[in-house]
């Protein structure tokens, strides 16, 4: 099966790859070096494979470098404390469930599923435990093999297609067709409308609210435009309703990807960033100021620095004289 991939990575070379391994103390199998150099991550066209029951997940490589952590092989360092030291993790499902290889005896080379679903929590003193193998599942003894099990999704529809090569014009067509009546839909087109707002298209928003489906109905619409930096659909929000840190935390889509314009416009807004807390964050200072420093000065951010710098900036004085 030939492989092809979008949102694949910049070309490596093998220097970078063992300079790489290197730096994490690791030793990266040599088919999995081959695929790096190759294609160095993405999102492959046939991503699904199978675990536990035969139920289907879907699957992003990470590449060497990146500007986003959760898409780099860096997010060991992030991930560590959850992971064995045995293996490397290499990608997700996009669920905060990753795939990890091997890397020492006795899983040398071999690939398995960690279950965030299956984890250890933290304990009433707020420890975490060192991880196990309780919530790993075996996939394939090699990083080859579990390519080979990568199957195209059976439950894909023209409009996934669509969405997945984000082809605006193509999603045009099909939502303005005489075919799509979102409000025979279970969802009433939510479902459809959140996921235009991670393409970030206001054409494609305006055409599903001009078929009725509600533009106020679903919160994650707005983080989702903060987390693309999609400013200008934001602003449509705006003038649908949304305010500056309405749903599920605009700041948060924003701030913590470094994206500096959507910041600023919910600032413009009038919102109040103190309000925003992150508990899911295992380090001291959970506010949304803390997490944008502890980004501004971790090496897996370096490419965003300037932007965190300039985000923290723009918050500060909203936290001067809080405790």
């Amino acid at each position: 099966m030939t492989l092809t991939f979008t949102h694949a990575g910049p070309s490596i070379t093998q220097q970078e790859i063992e300079q790489k391994a290197q730096d994490l103390g690791i030793v990266l199998p040599e088919d999995y070096q081959r695929f790096l150099l190759k294609y160095n991550g993405g999102k492959p066209e046939y991503s699904y494979f199978y675990i536990k029951d035969a139920q289907k997940q879907d699957i992003s490589f990470y590449n060497l470098r990146s500007i986003k952590a959760f898409y780099s092989l860096e997010s060991i360092q992030v991930l560590e404390e959850d992971t064995p030291k045995e293996f490397v993790i290499i990608g997700d499902d996009g669920h905060m469930n990753t795939i990890v290889l091997g890397h020492m005896p006795p899983y040398t080379n071999q690939v398995f599923y960690w279950d965030n679903e299956d984890r250890v929590d933290y304990d009433e003193e707020g420890n975490l435990p060192p991880p196990t193998m309780d919530n790993m599942y075996w996939i394939a003894d090699s990083f080859s093999d579990f390519l080979a099990l990568l199957i195209y999704d059976p439950d894909e529809t023209v409009l996934d297609r669509l969405f997945k090569k984000k082809d605006i014009q193509g999603l045009m067509n099909y939502f303005e067709g005489p075919d799509y009546d979102p409000m025979r839909l279970p969802d009433k087109g939510q479902k459809d409308l959140r996921r235009v707002a991670t393409v970030g298209s206001v054409g494609l928003f305006k055409v599903l609210v001009s078929k009725g489906v509600d533009a106020l109905q679903n919160p994650e619409n707005w983080y989702f435009a903060a987390r693309g930096n999609h400013v200008n659909l934001m602003k449509y929000l705006s003038e649908k309703g949304y305010k500056g840190n309405e749903g599920f935390g605009g700041f948060r889509g924003a701030a913590l990807e470094g994206n500096l314009e959507a910041v600023e416009y919910i600032l413009s807004l009038g919102a109040d960033p103190t309000e925003e807390l992150l508990e899911e964050f295992h380090i001291e200072d959970k506010t949304l100021l803390g997490v944008v420093k502890f980004r501004m000065n971790h090496p897996n951010f370096s490419a965003k620095r300037e932007s965190f710098q300039k985000i923290h900036a723009l918050l500060e004085p909203y936290f001067k004289g809080k405790s």
